[in-house]
């Protein structure tokens, strides 16, 4: 290889590596909170509810979206969807629902995203509950 194609090498790599560093940055700027909770709002015979909360908070110039996940612990340890709510608004998205379920191990997992003004997703951050478990009585 010559040595003009190894300083071509270097400087895209080097480029590539400043290009990531900035568009990271950029991610974590526009988000100013991201907050979830997962609750036991009541216990029935038959099933208990849940109180699932996910919001995203964006600074100024941006739109705020998030989507939550409720996710049950299968048989085999394996996080398995339930059902997900979505919202998109500008400054603050959240979702803040209460859902019955039946016995068994859960979990939230909320994924905090911004949008500039051109409207292109920024994807940033997902964020997981403790899991809370659900017995009936």
């Amino acid at each position: 290889m010559t040595k003009t194609r190894k300083i071509f090498l270097l400087l895209t790599m080097v480029a590539l590596l400043i290009g990531s560093a900035s568009y990271a940055a950029m991610n974590w700027y526009a988000l100013e909170t991201c907050d979830n909770s997962l609750t036991v709002v009541s216990v029935g015979a038959l099933k208990t509810k849940l109180g699932c909360y996910g919001g995203t908070a964006v600074y100024d110039g941006y739109s705020a979206g998030v989507i939550v996940y409720l996710e049950r612990l299968d048989e085999d340890n394996d996080w398995v969807t339930v059902t997900a709510w979505n919202d998109y608004d500008v400054d603050y998205a959240f979702v803040d629902v209460d859902y019955k379920v039946p016995a068994g191990t859960y979990r939230l997992s909320c994924t905090h995203r911004s949008y500039p003004l051109n409207n292109y997703s920024v994807p940033l951050e997902t964020h997981y509950t403790t899991s809370v478990q659900v017995t009936t009585h």
